[in-house]
């Protein structure tokens, strides 16, 4: 008897990745301060402060992406998107991108002031504020560009 492979998405691999961040976040909690810097400006100086308990919420972000992107579209251009090999790897490069980005707040309280000479921590600290902006901006333009590449693709032909 032959089994198949499951190709469908997300994989148990891709589960399996957003649950062990989700662990390997949670215990990094107790290591926080109790009030913990949310937001920082583009100088790298924090502006922003919450309870440490707050980034449970903030570490289910991967499942949350995880969620969106799994559900069967309506939009049958996104539907057949979503059934690409292409709509597969952008699906699964912006989860991982999401998961990275939950970590810039544990590398920003607990690495910077601890790793990094005092007089270099402004500009660690500011160069991750504009990685994680980096980040979703080259999201948004994988899912444009795969979207109008789609459409392209798709739109009828006179």
């Amino acid at each position: 008897m032959k089994t198949s492979k499951s190709t469908g998405w997300p994989s148990k691999v891709i589960w399996g990745i957003a649950i062990l961040n989700f662990i390997l976040q949670l215990s990094c909690i107790p290591f926080f301060p109790a009030t913990a810097p949310c937001h920082w400006t583009a100088q790298g100086i924090a502006n922003g402060y919450m309870s440490k308990y707050f980034f449970i919420l903030y570490d289910l972000l991967p499942f949350l992406i995880l969620w969106i992107f799994s559900r069967t579209p309506s939009n049958q251009l996104v539907n057949y998107f979503y059934n690409l090999p292409q709509g597969q790897i952008v699906r699964t490069i912006i989860l991982i991108l999401a998961i990275l980005a939950t970590w810039i707040p544990v590398y920003m309280i607990l690495f910077v002031p601890t790793i990094i000479p005092v007089n270099q921590q402004t500009t660690w600290t500011a160069g991750m504020v504009y990685a994680v902006e980096a980040v979703a901006g080259v999201a948004i333009i994988l899912i444009l560009l795969t979207c109008i590449i789609t459409w392209i693709k798709l739109r009828p032909r006179h």
